[in-house]
């Protein structure tokens, strides 16, 4: 997903990109219930076991929850964040009953159809990304499809606790003081630019970018803008 910013920004920085449980190459979620604050502290056992003392931390939708996390239990370490395509308030009661009824068919399902796939792929890209670079959704969609049936259950599980069960970090937002970036794309359906405004306006420190015709993977579907944005926040420390 973050390739583009990898090639480019690997250059001048050390990248370390990590897969969520069940995803990529990461292991099948160790615990049924699970939380957000695990997956963070998950996050930072990582950071430590690398031998991580500063770093910035950059995450979109899910990666942004855990940022946010990470940046307010851990000033010392965390010197820059990015929140991209993604919300730290508690979920809106009319997404956390789309959500859920998009988990549960996941559950039922098992696995990836072409159908589901088909589905789910709109959630995740602007309309605009689907007239002028289908290969992207193309790309999306195969990598979806790939993934192994096994991988659902914690798929689920972990949608469940970050979605539905999330507690809001909104109150805490105001004692960041480190550079912050807020990014999302302007037609990011599962994450509207009213969230990202909101973060905001809370974070002395930040800066707000919308990206134009892009939905929740803008990182994919305007990735040189996307890369100059972080780039300035790198900067910025």
């Amino acid at each position: 997903m973050w390739a583009p910013q990898i090639e480019a920004l690997s250059k001048n920085y050390r990248c370390i990109c990590i897969d969520l449980w069940n995803h990529g190459q990461s292991d099948i979620l160790p615990l049924h219930d699970y939380s957000i604050e695990q997956c963070a502290k998950d996050y930072w056992e990582f950071s430590q076991a690398l031998g991580l003392k500063e770093f910035a931390f950059i995450g979109l939708s899910v990666g942004g929850m855990i940022g946010a996390h990470l940046a307010l239990n851990h000033p010392e370490a965390v010197k820059a964040l990015a929140l991209v395509a993604t919300f730290v308030g508690e979920e809106p009661e009319k997404s956390k009953d789309a959500f859920d009824e998009l988990l549960q068919t996941f559950s039922d399902t098992g696995n990836f159809s072409e159908d589901l796939v088909s589905d789910v792929a709109p959630y995740f890209f602007s309309p605009k990304t689907y007239q002028k670079n289908p290969p992207i959704v193309q790309d999306f969609k195969k990598a979806l499809a790939d993934m192994p049936g096994t991988s659902m259950p914690g798929i689920v599980d972990l949608g469940r606790a970050i979605l539905i069960k999330r507690q809001s970090l909104l109150d805490r937002l105001p004692e960041l003081s480190i550079p912050t970036l807020v990014m999302v794309g302007s037609d990011d359906l599962p994450r509207p630019p009213s969230e990202s405004k909101l973060m905001a306006e809370k974070i002395k420190s930040a800066k707000l970018a919308i990206i134009p015709d892009a939905g929740h993977i803008c990182c994919l579907e305007k990735p040189e803008r996307v890369t100059q944005e972080i780039a300035e926040l790198l900067r910025r420390i």
